[in-house]
């Protein structure tokens, strides 16, 4: 099913706030989604930068149960106790995430029907991303109303909490 509007990221656009409707048009989802994907991957072991990533470094403490991605201070405290993180370089790709086939990963969603998929605003960063979306679920009133189905906002406030 493609978006009915708006199916051409404009330039500069991270990603979008979209209404899915469902159920013959009776219960809707507003939501986000990005337009790009960031993988993180180890660097080759040749030392070649894959095309288009950007190398990075990250410090991790190995033990025999975990690994532990540490910051500066923490790389300090653990010298103290006798442990070494180890640098390890990575790539960092981004990518067009697959959001023209985008359905919904919520779970609110599962047992109904898809009838339509809309685009209502484009962003320009994460946090507008963000907060965009939870413009449009409180000035909707997603918790309020029935024919909703998100059942939270942010993953803090809860649609049982508040009906």
């Amino acid at each position: 099913m493609n978006w009915l509007n708006n199916p051409t990221p404009p330039e500069g656009a991270v990603g979008f706030i979209y209404i899915l409707k469902y159920d013959n048009l009776t219960k809707a989802y507003i939501g986000k989604k990005s337009i790009l994907a960031t993988k993180t991957i180890p660097a080759l072991k040749s030392g070649e930068i894959r095309p288009g990533a950007i190398r990075a470094t990250r410090h991790i403490l190995r033990d025999a149960d975990s690994l532990i991605i540490v910051s500066k201070k923490d790389r300090a405290k653990a010298r103290k106790q006798g442990l070494k993180a180890k640098k390890e370089l990575f790539d960092t790709i981004t990518t067009e995430s697959k959001w023209k086939a985008y359905e919904s990963s919520s779970e609110d969603v599962a047992n109904h029907t898809l009838c339509s998929k809309e685009i209502l605003q484009w962003a320009y960063s994460k946090k507008e991303l963000t907060y965009l979306e939870n413009k449009w679920l409180y000035s909707e009133g997603v918790l309020e109303k029935e024919e909703y189905l998100n059942s939270n906002i942010s993953g803090t406030i809860f649609k049982k909490d508040i009906i």
